[in-house]
């Protein structure tokens, strides 16, 4: 036995190191939440030491909260799920309606225009996100879409309004008093400098934890490291690819997990109205400001083309193999690289 175990301070066994599935070191927070939990202890031992275990007044029945203590990334969030996991199996630890998993997105390494830009897809892709999270969650109190919310989206407007030009004080003020019980919370942030994601009900299944969350890195990723550095480009994907390859650049190799029969009509009736509220509302920008297809060239992008003086330079996502003849090559729906301070 080692020392540290003798004298109950822990050898650091941490891995600070990429999982097999999730990739890339973002910082993450996850909070399972279970119920029936009459035994809530658990071993000193890594990587259930991860955790700390909270009293939860929104649960019932010996509802126990057990939260990372601190936020982990790669395979530390992979083997701490994993471990949890498998002591509520164990446990037989109940999934009530009451009950879910929320994850925590670390935003603090993201520009303005990508933390806008982030929301902004979210909301471009939030009906595809709860039909794969299911069991009817786009209707509980505790995780409501944006698209079911009234006046929520108004508030994540003037969100957006302050992470374009606002302080910092501001944006901590804005996202403080956004109400908490949307399936996306941006009230984390003047906390935690994180974005809450509530949609995913409790489970003992680490394997559907672990997708969830790779489904919400694919929003990050998308922002911070595979559309060009401008939040024009990702407006312009949107005009250009339409609702089923737009959701195909996002998720890329998950695309699969997300893609339903219904997408395009929930595209146009659920998502697209929140985001063009999202734009009218909180952003005052001309680049912000139109969701219309275009056909052939862009007025729009050739005027912002020539007020900036833009090199022609195409930028390649390297997503996937040439498209069937029936599709467009996805070349043609991507913009071209644009300076990141071309606002």
């Amino acid at each position: 036995m080692k020392l540290g175990n003798i004298i109950g301070l822990n050898p650091e066994l941490r891995q600070y190191a990429e999982g097999d599935l999730i990739k890339g070191i973002d910082l993450l927070g996850l909070e399972f939440e279970y119920e029936g939990v009459r035994d809530a202890r658990l071993p000193n031992t890594y990587p259930l030491d991860l955790f700390s275990t909270h009293d939860d007044d929104s649960l019932k029945n010996y509802g126990k909260e057990f939260v990372f203590t601190e936020p982990l990334f790669g395979a530390d969030v992979e083997n701490a799920v994993r471990a949890l996991c498998g002591v509520a199996r164990e446990r037989n630890w109940l999934a009530s309606r009451r009950a879910g998993i929320h994850v925590h997105v670390d935003v603090r390494d993201l520009t303005r225009e990508q933390v806008i830009g982030f929301i902004l897809l979210y909301s471009l892709v939030e009906p595809a996100l709860y039909r794969w999270v299911g069991e009817q969650r786009d209707k509980s109190i505790y995780c409501t879409p944006l698209y079911e919310a009234d006046g929520a989206t108004e508030l994540v407007a003037g969100l957006l309004r302050q992470c374009q030009g606002g302080s910092g004080d501001s944006i901590m003020r804005c996202a403080s008093n956004i109400p908490r019980y949307g399936g996306m919370n941006p009230n984390a942030l003047s906390k935690f400098g994180s974005i809450e994601f509530r949609q995913l009900k409790s489970t003992s299944d680490s394997e559907r934890v672990l997708l969830w969350v790779r489904l919400l890195l694919k929003l990050k990723h998308a922002v911070r490291d595979r559309f060009p550095l401008s939040n024009h480009a990702i407006i312009e994907i949107a005009e250009r690819a339409g609702p089923d390859e737009f959701l195909r650049i996002i998720f890329d190799d998950l695309y699969e997990h997300v893609v339903y029969p219904q997408w395009a009509n929930a595209y146009k009736t659920l998502a697209l109205p929140v985001a063009e509220t999202l734009i009218a509302e909180g952003l005052q920008e001309l680049t912000w400001a139109s969701w219309e297809v275009p056909a052939g060239v862009s007025a729009r992008l050739a005027m912002f083309d020539a007020k900036h003086g833009r090199r022609e330079l195409r930028y390649d996502l390297n997503l996937r193999p040439a498209q069937p003849p029936a599709q467009r090559p996805l070349r043609d729906l991507l913009p071209v690289e644009i300076e990141e301070n071309d606002y």
